[in-house]
This record gives C-alpha cells, structure tokens and sequence, in this order.
C-alpha cells in the first residue's frame, strides 16, 4: 500500500527498497526521509535513538531510590528538655553553642599569650579521654553579612518608656538601612590605610558542637547521654567563662536558622533579589511552638530534611556540591610545618604594612572548621614510642623524626596535652 504526499517532489532520487527491484519506486517514508537528508536535516527520531532495549534489571532500577544528601546529615531531632541534637544513631546527642569571641585587636602579645594559655586549660581541663567513642568539638567561624540578631539586641536595649514611638521606629529602621547598605557583597570599599583588604559590615560568629558517639550501652556510670553530655559542657562553658569567652546554648531556632542560610544561600523561590532572600529566611524559619517538641511530632520529618527547600547537587568532576546553584567544596589543611603562633587564624597580626587576620583574607562566605578529638594521652605516647622506634639510621628524615617525638614527649610531660585535629 502507498501513501500519497501531500506535496509534489519533482525529480526524486530512485532508492532501492529492500528485497525490491531498482525500478520500484521508494515508500513515502523513506521520500521523507531523503528529502530532508538532502536539506540537511537528519532522520527524525535520530537524537533520541540508539537505546538499548529495556530489560528486567532496567526495571527494578527505576524503583531504586538513590540516598540524598539529607540522609547524611545526622541531625535527627533537637531535644527541648536538655537543649540537645539528637543524631541518626538513636543514643547520641549534641549540643550547640555561641561563642563571643575575644577581642584581639590592638592587644599585646603578653595578654594574648595569657588568653590562650586560659583557653587551653578549658579545653584539656573538661573532657573525658576514652578509649572508644572519644570526645569531639568542632569549632565553626564565618562572617556573616545578617545583622538580624544585633537589630534584636538593639531592639530589646530600648527602654519600655521609649518603645513604639515615632523616633524610636524612625531610628531602628534608618540603622537597618544603614546595616543592609554597608553588608553588599563585594564589600563597600577598600581599606588602604590599615587591613589593605576589601571592607564589609559583617559581623563575625563563632558557634561551637560538643558530641560523643554512645556505644551499644546508652549509660555509662548509670548516667544517660544527655547527662554525660551536660556536665562536660558545664565544666567546658565554666572554663570558657575564666578565659573571658561568652557562652550561649543555641535552641532549636537558633540551629536552624544557622544551618537554613548554609543549605539555602541564595533560594529564588520569592524572588532573586536581597530582600526576597530576607522574606524567604523570615518565612522558612524555625516556627513558633506552644508546647515543646511540637514541630518535631508534627512535622513528619528529621530535622535534616527540613533543611532543604531544593535538591542539592553534586559535580564529582570539580568535587564540588551546589546548594541552590553555588557550588561548595570542603578544603582539608595537609599538614604544618611548624606550630602556628597565638592568632594565626582569626587574630589581628602585622603583615607588612597591614594588620588584618588571616581569615580576613579568605573569599566571602568562607567558613572555618576546626575539629578536636580528645584523644588519651597514653594511647598518644605510644605511637610516639613506636615512631622513635622505627626511625633508625643517620638520614635527615630519622634525625628530624626524633626530634620532633622528643619535642611532643616533653609537651606531654609538662602538662601540655596533645590533642589531634583537623583545620577545613
């Protein structure tokens, strides 16, 4: 049976059809498909052709769920009544806290000597070394260029004689102006006179995670890990306070706002402007509750996954995840060659003509981990016997390696605990 077209072609090409002689004339489709190919137009269906045919195996994939970046969170729940995370384990907890920072600049070396050797004593002073499952603290320091919470400090600092006039709106609404004009990105201009950086309003924050992974067992000494885990924050938060440092345990709104701007950094979902972006964090944020743990017995949802209002998505190629299309990387300090001296990282040191941080010089929206594991320091002084063992003979890399075991053994043995840790 032949189709007839719909259109004249003068002049066709004669193409042999299969099993036919060289005088039949071509079947419609394939006068199609000559004719666009002589157009230049491939054969429809080209594109998307070559797939293999379906099988058993390609049908039980389309079942599969692949895992998402949410279920490698491990924030499952926060707790109301102790004021901590518990993890995807079940048994283990953590908690959150704020830091205020001490202010460094324009000190003199003495008294930042003295601030660390304070802080140092807080840390090596209020963790319990284990074998199995030790402590962890991880520090986090970023800029944000967000000055809600200072609005609300400033806000509760007014007096209730002058709340809700005129003047009192009139100000906190220029100074908010004022704050969102000089937190633009890129900075408001450049400082050459003292940091030679980039200058930003931009408020730096400091938060700090205290956990511990519980065994099978969930009590130690007949205690629970919520508990386990308050008095190593007490005696943590009361070492902090000799050394000058402010502590704030963080509830559930104030992780999740913290960690809502991480995963969602620039969400479109109001509108790619600023203040959309504002809308969108004031609108998403942690909800009110009229009784505790409310929202998590409501929600039908870990806290993980409240997190995300789109798909993350990874590029294995640059080892990069994007978070509403701005890629992220994790970038892991190698190692040092020699001890970093007090404020190497977020102090105000002289850098030629400039006094700046190191910090300071990172890219915007830089955020620094560092991580401490409470390691025993028995366990720790046998390693270092066993380095001194294996560094036999008269090269370089042995003498070097004896010297630095001795250096650490004598650190140990004044009273100085080596814990290990890593900078990201």
């Amino acid at each position: 049976m032949r189709w007839k077209l719909p259109w004249h072609k003068s002049a066709a090409p004669k193409l042999a059809a299969s099993g036919a002689g060289d005088d039949e004339r071509p079947e419609g489709w394939q006068r199609h498909v000559e004719a666009l190919r002589q157009a230049g137009i491939p054969e429809p269906g080209t594109a998307v052709h070559g797939r293999r045919p379906a099988t058993v195996a390609d049908e039980q994939a389309l079942y599969d769920v692949a895992p998402s970046f949410a279920e490698f969170l491990p924030w499952v729940e926060f707790l109301p009544d102790s004021k901590s995370m518990l993890l995807e384990d079940g048994q283990s907890v953590a908690a959150f806290y704020e830091l205020v920072p001490l202010g460094t600049e324009g000190r003199e070396p003495g008294w930042l000597a003295h601030a660390r050797d304070a802080l140092e004593n807080a840390l090596q002073d209020s963790f319990d070394e284990l074998d199995e499952n030790p402590w962890v603290l991880q520090l986090y320091a970023q800029d944000e260029p967000s000055f809600d919470q200072y609005m609300q400090t400033l806000r509760d600092y007014v007096q209730p004689r002058a709340r809700n006039t005129a003047f009192t709106e009139f100000y906190l609404r220029f100074f908010g102006h004022h704050l969102r004009a000089v937190a633009k990105p890129g900075g408001l201009f450049e400082d050459t006179v003292v940091t030679r950086l980039r200058w930003r309003g931009q408020t730096r924050r400091v938060r700090m995670v205290v956990y511990r992974r519980a065994t099978g067992q969930a009590s130690r000494r007949g205690q629970t890990p919520e508990q386990m885990l308050n008095i190593v924050c007490d005696r943590l938060c009361g070492g902090l306070a000799n050394a000058g440092i402010q502590a704030r345990r963080m509830v559930a709104a104030d992780v999740h706002d913290w960690l809502l701007r991480w995963f969602n950094p620039r969400p479109t979902l109001l509108g790619p402007g600023v203040e959309d972006r504002e809308r969108f964090y004031a609108l998403a944020r942690y909800p009110d509750e009229t009784e505790d743990g409310e929202i998590e017995l409501a929600s039908g949802r870990d806290f993980s996954q409240r997190l995300f209002f789109s798909q993350p998505r990874s590029d294995a190629e640059h080892g990069t995840w994007h978070f509403d299309g701005m890629p992220h990387r994790v970038l892991v300090t190698d190692r040092l060659r020699m001890p970093p001296g007090t404020g190497h990282l977020t102090g105000e040191t002289r850098k030629g003509d400039a006094i700046n941080t190191l910090f300071d010089q990172m890219p915007e929206d830089t955020t620094m981990c560092l991580t401490m594991v409470a390691t025993p320091q028995d366990i720790l002084e046998s390693h270092l016997n066993h380095l001194a063992k294996k560094a036999v003979g008269e090269t370089l890399a042995s003498e070097q390696t004896l010297k630095d075991v001795q250096e650490a053994r004598s650190l140990i043995g004044s009273a100085h605990k080596l814990y290990r840790g890593t900078l990201a």
